[in-house]
């Protein structure tokens, strides 16, 4: 191994991955600064390798304390995950020492950083890895299951009693006090107690609930917010869709139809609203174009080399390039702002089905 990349003498651990932090990070990202970028680039896989396989033995006995620490703040429950636990904390770490009290990475100026405080901040999360595969849960299940948890601890610190049972209702009702994006219907709360093993949390009565429609006691339920538990999601969904066009919240509504079979792309073109709505538009009335379009009726359901116009249409048309390429862009574009507030997967699947009902309600309401 290099000699750069020995400890010095004089240098204890600390300083040690201070100094080593910017060589790793312009190793892994190619963020060189003040390094010499060909001295950089020459190190191979092996040396890296080596390199890494060096600074775990260095760490070791820094992560069997934080293991030891956390796993005694679970219990005997989590005990018998010490080992698995050790794995994915040592490896959360060495991939990143690159930010060990890195300038590149501290937004604001901060005292210097030791190990063992470095590594607790990555202890959450090798927890959170760790009990979604002891109960099989995903990230999003746990982010839930913790609002959820915060609700309770919350209603009881507020009564000055640690263990008076909490109804379902009543988290429900509260739970804007846990201060985070989530906002669960009660349904889904429900569900979540069902999960959870600490049983004092939920009325005996509720363990038998199964799970359905509950529009009576449950507002979200009768607006089609159910579904999404994140009420940023909800408010982006309908911020979103206000501010488009209407020809794209046409279009994007008749081409879920389309998905599903009900309806097709030429009857979307040949559609005389959507043609008018079109020519509202400076952009999208280059795409009208004139001429007769036929729409053709499945084939199958008539005799054989028949055809049938299904809906008469004026001379002109909206060409199907702006009906395929507005329904990817407004999609796109609304996965994209999600992403970019880190929502979880289950989180953006939630909020584009949500994102999809709300545009055929606006759709049907046209026809009414």
């Amino acid at each position: 191994m290099r000699k750069e990349f020995k400890m010095q003498p004089g240098e204890d651990l600390n300083s040690y991955l201070k100094r080593m932090a910017p060589i790793l990070d312009a190793i892994r990202n190619k963020n060189y600064g003040k390094l010499n970028k060909e001295l950089i680039d020459s190190v191979s896989a092996m040396e890296i390798e080596e390199l890494n396989s060096h600074l775990a033995l260095l760490t070791e006995s820094a992560v069997d304390s934080a293991v030891f620490n956390t796993a005694s703040r679970f219990g005997e429950s989590f005990q018998s995950h010490k080992d698995d636990l050790k794995i994915v904390l040592w490896f959360n770490l060495v991939n990143n020492l690159h930010r060990f009290n890195n300038e590149r990475y501290i937004k604001l100026e901060k005292e210097f950083c030791p190990l063992d405080r470095f590594i607790k901040g990555l202890t959450g999360e090798a927890v959170r890895t760790i009990w979604r595969e002891i109960r099989n849960m995903s990230e999003y299940d746990i982010r839930r299951e913790n609002h959820v948890k915060r609700v309770i601890e919350i209603i009881r610190m507020e009564r000055e009693c640690e263990d008076e049972r909490i109804s379902a209702e009543e988290i429900f009702h509260n739970q804007h006090k846990a201060n985070d994006a989530m906002n669960l219907s009660l349904q889904r709360i429900k569900e979540v107690l069902l999960l959870m093993d600490d049983t004092d949390c939920w009325n005996e009565d509720e363990i038998d609930y199964v799970p359905g429609p509950d529009s009576a006691s449950d507002p979200h339920f009768e607006h089609g917010y159910d579904m999404v538990d994140n009420s940023e999601g909800i408010d982006m969904v309908l911020s979103y869709f206000s501010e488009l066009k209407d020809y794209e919240k046409y279009i994007y509504a008749s081409y879920l139809r389309l998905r599903r079979g009900q309806t097709t792309t030429k009857a979307i073109s040949g559609d005389s609203r959507l043609v008018k709505l079109c020519m509202m538009d400076e952009t999208a009335k280059t795409y009208v174009k004139n001429g007769s379009c036929k729409v053709i009726r499945d084939k199958n359901k008539l005799n054989a080399g028949a055809t049938k116009v299904l809906k008469a249409t004026s001379d002109r048309y909206v060409n199907d390039s702006l009906i395929e390429s507005t329904y990817r862009r407004v999609e796109r574009t609304l996965i994209r702002s999600f992403t970019e507030k880190a929502f979880e997967m289950d989180e953006v699947e939630a909020c584009l089905k949500f994102f999809s009902e709300y545009a055929e309600k606006y759709l049907a309401s046209l026809d009414e």
